[in-house]
């Protein structure tokens, strides 16, 4: 609930959250926020590494390399 400068109450209810299985984030999206939250620790080029990994990580043989790509060193 907020108010507003008068004293008015504005409730929301959200439904499906972005996130839910009845609005899913699009891969561009969960790509773009992975970079946002990774990049200041592993900066640009270990950022895009690691997101590869991650984006192909249902068909690697290892998981390893993907948790690898997030130390930060």
């Amino acid at each position: 609930v907020a108010k507003d400068k008068a004293g008015k109450s504005y409730e929301v209810t959200v439904i499906n959250p972005l996130g839910h299985e009845d609005n899913p984030v699009s891969a561009k999206d969960l790509a773009e926020k992975f970079t946002r939250l990774v990049e200041p620790q592993l900066g640009a080029g270990n950022t895009a590494t690691a997101l590869k990994h991650w984006q192909n990580i249902e068909s690697a043989s290892s998981v390893t390399p993907a948790f690898d790509a997030l130390v930060v060193s």
